[in-house]
C-alpha cells in the first residue's frame, strides 16, 4: 500500500530545496548574469545547488540520512546554519564567476551609464547629446530619469554646436539655463568625465 507523504516531509523536501535557489540567485545576481532561463533551467540549477549545499551541512550537523534529518532540521541552529552555508556559497561562487566577467552588469546601459556619471564627485558630468535630426548640444547633467521615469534628460547651461560637412565646429549658441531633452528627442549620447566643454 502506498503511504503519502506527511505534511511535515514535503515541508521537509521545501526547506532543502531552499537554499539552492538563494544559492543561485546570489550568483547570478553577484556575476551579472542576465539570461533568461526556463523554470526548468531554474529548477534543476537550484536542485544543484542544494545538493552542493547540503555537502557541508551534513558534515557540520551531522544530520546525514533523512531520520536525522526529519528529527533534527528544523532546531533553529540546524536551519541557520543550513541558510548560512547557502548564503555564503552563493556569495563566494558569485564572487569568483564575476572575476571572469568584470565588463558584465546587471540592468539597463542607459541606468548604468546615468548612475555612474551622475554619481560622480567632481560637481557633475559634461554631455553631448545628438538629436534624431542631427542637432548637436551640450551641457553640464541637471537631471535624468530611470527606472520606470521616461528616459529624458535635462541638460544645464546648454549650447547648441554647429559644425561644417568635414566634422569642424563652427559655433555654438547658448540655448538658456536649462533645456530638456524627451526621449524620442535623443539618438546618441556621449558622456565627460569633466565641466571642459568637448567642442
Amino acid at each position: 500500500m502506498t503511504t503519502l507523504p506527511s505534511l511535515a516531509d514535503a515541508l521537509i523536501v521545501v526547506v532543502l530545496l531552499m537554499p539552492g535557489f538563494i544559492t543561485f540567485f546570489l550568483v547570478r545576481r553577484i556575476s551579472a548574469i542576465g539570461k533568461e532561463l526556463s523554470e526548468f533551467e531554474n529548477f534543476i540549477s537550484s536542485i544543484i545547488f542544494s545538493i552542493i549545499t547540503l555537502i557541508p551541512f551534513s558534515i557540520i550537523t551531522g544530520l546525514d540520512n533523512i531520520d536525522k534529518i526529519r528529527d533534527g532540521l528544523f532546531q533553529p541552529v540546524n536551519t541557520s546554519i543550513l541558510f548560512s552555508i547557502s548564503i555564503a556559497l552563493g556569495l563566494g561562487i558569485g564572487w569568483i564567476y564575476k572575476k571572469f566577467r568584470k565588463n558584465y552588469q546587471l540592468g539597463d546601459p542607459w541606468e548604468i551609464m546615468v548612475k555612474h556619471y551622475a554619481s560622480k564627485k567632481t560637481g557633475g558630468t559634461w554631455m553631448t547629446i545628438i538629436t534624431k535630426d542631427s542637432k548637436e548640444y551640450t551641457g553640464g547633467l541637471r537631471h535624468t530619469g530611470i527606472s520606470d521615469d521616461r528616459r529624458e534628460i535635462v541638460l544645464n547651461r546648454p549650447i547648441q554646436i554647429f559644425r561644417d560637412a568635414s566634422g569642424v565646429s563652427t559655433g555654438e549658441m547658448e540655448l538658456g539655463q536649462e533645456l530638456l531633452f524627451t526621449e524620442d528627442d535623443i539618438a546618441r549620447i556621449l558622456f565627460y568625465d569633466s565641466f571642459d566643454t568637448p567642442i
